[in-house]
């Protein structure tokens, strides 16, 4: 499945796209009522470029809004999750 999903993005961003995580909403979520996006896959083009995809299932209304908070959280989750005493 990766295999195809890879060929896939790279072919619709004409880079060379590798899947590093497929992450699901609990896994990012702040607590057990936060499942904002089904599905967020973390990728990296062929330049090391980290992309965040969103694969969503249902109409959202204010999706440019909800995307970019959506990618926000993730970054500071990553930052927290590398960082010596757990915060920014």
């Amino acid at each position: 499945m990766p295999r195809v999903l890879e060929g896939f993005l790279s072919e619709l961003f004409r880079k060379d796209v590798r899947v590093t995580a497929i992450l699901d909403a609990v896994s990012i979520a702040e607590n057990e009522d936060d499942k904002t996006n089904p599905v967020d896959l973390l990728c990296k083009n062929d330049r090391g470029e980290l992309i965040i995809i969103e694969l969503p299932y249902y109409q959202e209304t204010d999706y440019f809004h909800r995307m970019l908070f959506d990618a926000s959280k993730l970054v500071l989750v990553y930052l927290r999750k590398r960082s010596p005493h757990g915060e920014i």
